[in-house]
């Protein structure tokens, strides 16, 4: 996928972007919504990456496992956005 391709050559905006795209015409696609997911962590955004997991795992069915235990997201883990996403899972 050309906007993975993106991401991992450092053009992050132009990735995102065509990733958007991508998800936006195919609701269920993971590549798309994995280099979102990858995107929101880089950049810190917390509330885009909890929207990104529960795409990944609503919408392509792909289970993230323990996130906690992953150096990526530890970050996210400290924030807010971590407790909410947690708490909607228990549910």
């Amino acid at each position: 996928m050309r906007a993975l391709a993106l991401n991992q050559g450092g053009k992050l905006e132009e990735g995102a972007k065509l990733a958007r795209q991508a998800a936006a015409a195919e609701k269920g696609l993971r590549a798309a919504h994995l280099v979102l997911l990858v995107d929101a962590l880089k950049r810190k955004d917390h509330a885009e990456t909890a929207v990104q997991m529960v795409a990944m795992e609503k919408d392509c069915a792909f289970p993230l496992g323990k996130i906690e235990e992953n150096p990526k997201y530890a970050e996210f883990v400290k924030s807010e956005e971590y407790k909410k996403w947690k708490e909607s899972r228990a549910k």
